[in-house]
């Protein structure tokens, strides 16, 4: 192992600069490639193995480029300090987003950090939508509203995980619907 936090070492080659220099390189391309590849984007935090797959795909390319660079300015870097870096780094994203994902299930099964969603389109589809939804709530939707285009009137509330669901129809318009039911989110059905 030839890296420390002694300043006085180096990934030696035409350019000399200390670990802790290339440390933090690594680190604000790092940040910045997973902010490139969306890894924060809400429709898929928490939910999916997507995730964690944009996670691991923009750390084998902050890494790999972190490589071809070394080759291109002939930087003689430590082995060791790669290949403790990148494993310790992608582990440790991987485990905070799991940490974070357990801590976000527990909230959203307890109806927070949840979207308002208003599902528009027939009947039946409707319903059925609405109530696979209700069984899954850590999925982070609520059914807030339906609204049904083809449907003229008011229709009662559908009962969805103990709660009522205003199911409108013509009489309301789509603004209507989206206010009504505060919606963030909407499903559109067949």
């Amino acid at each position: 192992w030839r890296f420390g936090t002694d300043s006085k070492v180096t990934a030696n080659g035409p350019l000399h600069i200390s670990y802790m220099t290339l440390s933090a390189v690594i680190v604000v391309m790092w940040w910045i490639t997973l902010q490139i590849y969306q890894t924060r984007d809400y429709r898929i935090f928490g939910n999916g193995s997507d995730e964690y797959a944009r996670v691991a795909r923009a750390t084998v390319f902050v890494f790999g480029w972190v490589a071809i660079l070394s080759l291109i300015f002939k930087w003689d870097m430590s082995r060791g300090f790669l290949a403790l870096a990148f494993p310790t780094g992608l582990v440790g994203l991987l485990l905070g987003r799991k940490s974070l994902r357990v801590w976000l299930r527990r909230h959203r099964l307890r109806g927070r950090h949840m979207s308002n969603v208003l599902i528009i389109g027939g009947s039946r589809s409707a319903r059925e939508i609405a109530t696979t939804i209700s069984k899954n709530p850590e999925s982070g939707l609520r059914i807030t509203g339906i609204w049904m285009p083809d449907s003229p009137g008011e229709h009662g509330p559908l009962e969805v995980r103990d709660r009522s669901v205003p199911m409108m129809g013509t009489t309301q318009t789509l603004v209507d619907a989206l206010s009504r039911s505060e919606a963030d989110t909407v499903i559109v059905t067949g």
